[in-house]
């Protein structure tokens, strides 16, 4: 449901703009796909005229590229960062499962978007998300190698361990969401047992132990 947008404002600083642009962008594309999304109503979610939206960003697919970078490509870069000093692979499995269950709980509308744009045959995901992927694929590789070397790991595929994080973390929470709404169909206990958990100690414990030897 489009929502009406902020008071065009001409003499927001740069990065300010900026900034309420791409949180536009966000929304309008978590709710309508890449397809479904206008530059008008991006611009007017964030107050802005599309003039000064093209200036800054650009257009829909550089709008689409931004969005995605800024959250996946910053992924990426952050665990590069914090797990190269870590020498145990256990420890860099778990900061990698924690970065990224962190990620996707701070940033909630990106799955939406990735979501659609799956479905329907990722023609518009741009190059640089492909990149942006490839860098954590790279990790987690890194990773479970590594852990296998160690004796610590079994051979694993790595990208169905990094699938078995982003799985739960997508749709615990809306299944959640949906068992509030229909709460009298099931078992109070099951559902307590169900979606009164800590999702992230939960995930963590399923892939070491999917994982380790």
């Amino acid at each position: 449901m489009h929502r009406k947008g902020l008071p065009v404002n001409t003499k927001m600083k740069k990065p300010e703009s900026i900034a309420r642009i791409l949180d536009a962008a966000r929304g309008e594309f978590a709710e309508n796909g890449f397809s479904g999304a206008r530059v008008d109503a991006i611009a007017e979610r964030a107050g802005v005229n599309k003039a000064l939206l093209y200036y800054h960003v650009g257009g829909k697919a550089a709008l689409f590229e931004r969005v995605l970078h800024n959250t996946i490509g910053n992924l990426a870069k952050t665990l590069e960062a914090i797990i190269k000093p870590v020498a145990d692979p256990v420890e860099k499995l778990k900061l990698y499962v924690r970065s990224v269950l962190g990620t996707v709980c701070s940033n909630p509308q990106i799955p939406s978007i990735l979501i659609q744009e799956l479905s329907s045959g990722a023609r518009h995901l741009p190059e640089q998300t492909a990149r942006d992927f490839a860098s954590l694929f790279n990790l987690i590789t890194d990773i479970i190698e590594g852990g296998v070397r160690a004796g610590v790991f079994r051979d694993t595929a790595p990208v169905l361990i990094h699938f078995m994080i982003l799985g739960p973390a997508i749709f615990h929470p809306r299944v959640s969401e949906l068992s509030e709404r229909y709460d009298s169909l099931a078992d109070p206990q099951r559902l307590e047992k169900n979606f009164s958990i800590s999702l992230e100690k939960e995930i963590e414990k399923l892939v070491l132990q999917a994982v380790c030897i």
